[in-house]
């Protein structure tokens, strides 16, 4: 009975060694991106080989918001056979380090393999303040704002939803000044100082600014 049974259980140990061994390599699971200051999207490629003597199949990937996409060229893989996961990032409006999971559901194992894209994205443009003010009845002299600019993008122009608030734009440098005067401060008064430049290819920004008259 024994001599029956244990070239079985020698078999059975060997599918399991062999569905152990048909696990995805991955190169690297988790990946850092810095991209510039001009980048709409972030994108990484999460390479992978299969290194088992079976075939294997990737059933399902999925990230973990909506801002984040994955997708693979193919679903199974021979043995051998290299592949990636491409994760794009939409960067939209976010700063600051944004972390994100994709996990990976390969058909027989469990649980899911968790990849991770990790970008750092610094502050588009900087100003010192970003709104300027006045009192109701203060004299109204003028007030600057300045703004420092990461490599890539240059101002144009300022355009202020109020007339009362003239503007000017001046280089200094690298960056730039905005000198804001008021037409009067008698009347309570609120303006978006809509800060228009271009990058390198030409493709046009936006940036905001505050210009108040307040109450006392």
């Amino acid at each position: 009975m024994n001599r029956i049974l244990f070239p079985f259980w020698a078999l059975l140990g060997m599918v399991v060694c062999a569905q152990a061994q048909s696990a995805l390599r991955w190169d690297n699971k988790i990946i850092e991106l810095q991209p510039g200051p001009t980048e709409k999207t972030a994108r990484a490629d999460f390479n992978f080989t299969n290194a088992g003597q079976q075939p294997v199949t990737i059933d399902r990937v999925r990230s973990s918001c909506g801002c984040t996409t994955a997708s693979l060229d193919k679903k199974t893989y021979q043995p051998g056979e290299k592949g990636h996961i491409t994760a794009v990032f939409t960067i939209g409006s976010r700063k600051g380090t944004q972390a994100k999971s994709i996990s990976v559901n390969v058909r027989g194992e469990n649980p899911a393999t968790l990849l991770t894209l990790v970008t750092h994205l610094g502050e588009p443009i900087k100003l010192e303040p970003s709104l300027v003010f006045w009192r109701s009845g203060e004299a109204p002299h003028a007030k600057t704002i300045s703004v420092k600019l990461p490599s890539g993008i240059r101002l144009t122009r300022v355009v202020s939803s109020d007339s009362n608030f003239a503007t000017k734009l001046e280089p200094v440098g690298e960056n730039y000044r905005i000198t804001i005067t008021p037409g009067g401060t008698a009347q309570k008064a609120t303006a978006v100082l809509n800060i228009q430049g271009l990058t390198r290819s030409n493709e046009p920004r936006t940036f905001q600014a505050y210009a108040q008259v307040k109450g006392q």
